[in-house]
């Protein structure tokens, strides 16, 4: 079975009725994607959802993106990533206590994402609402699993709001994990030889390797034969909040 661009999925749905050659951001720049997203037959395709204020986006934030899409490791497939911006409405209940806030609107937070030199074949900014997210999302999740396709999200969140005081709840975002970084910034739950409890979450827990899958994986790999997924228990954990 051919693997099937997660590009053209996405356009079936969100450019509907609309001349898809005539758009000016295809999503996962499609049609022009030297390494577009590929959706395997077999096992579960991820997406990172980064959803943000990026109020405006900057360098940490891209950074924090492609750090983790470039080391989530092959038993997670990542295959691709959505930014989405917070509704202006919500900027604005947000910044409500400060003095003089910054409110970008959401169209000029999107024009500067896309125009930060982002990594095109694999990141896509969602340029409409979060309101209209769930059913966009329930939708593609809809088509694909017709099509004998697992598709699920995972939540990224930046190390200034995941932490000891506190996690993005990825339940919002209907996702089951959560995962950050510190390339961008320190996390504040890392010493040098322990990890500190995150709030609402289950322990940490060391993960334990499997190394005759991890060969089986890398043997596999270098056939050009799929992957077989692997356990996430092999991941520090907690994997989600209680």
């Amino acid at each position: 079975m051919p693997f099937t661009r997660l590009g053209d999925v996405v356009e079936s749905i969100y450019l509907r009725g609309q001349d898809r050659a005539k758009a000016s951001y295809r999503p996962f720049n499609n049609g022009d994607a030297q390494n577009p997203p590929l959706l395997r037959p077999r096992g579960v395709n991820r997406i990172l959802i980064f959803p943000g204020s990026f109020n405006p986006p900057h360098q940490g934030h891209l950074d924090l993106l492609r750090h983790v899409f470039e080391n989530a490791g092959e038993d997670l497939h990542i295959i691709a990533a959505i930014a989405i911006m917070t509704d202006d409405e919500r900027l604005a209940v947000k910044l409500s206590t400060e003095a003089n806030p910054l409110i970008l609107p959401r169209e000029q937070r999107v024009n500067l994402w896309r125009g930060a030199g982002i990594p095109v074949d694999w990141v896509w900014i969602y340029d409409r609402s979060e309101a209209s997210w769930s059913d966009f999302r329930a939708e593609l999740t809809g088509n694909l699993r017709k099509r004998g396709m697992e598709l699920k999200f995972i939540l990224l969140g930046g190390p200034d709001n995941l932490g000891t005081d506190g996690i993005p709840d990825p339940h919002y975002w209907n996702c089951p994990d959560v995962v950050t970084g510190d390339i961008s910034r320190p996390v504040n739950f890392r010493y040098a030889h322990s990890l500190r409890q995150l709030p609402g979450c289950e322990a940490w827990k060391k993960p334990t390797i499997d190394r005759g899958q991890l060969m089986r994986q890398i043997e596999a790999k270098m056939r050009g034969q799929p992957v077989e997924e692997a356990s996430q228990t092999q991941r520090y954990g907690p994997l989600r909040p209680k």
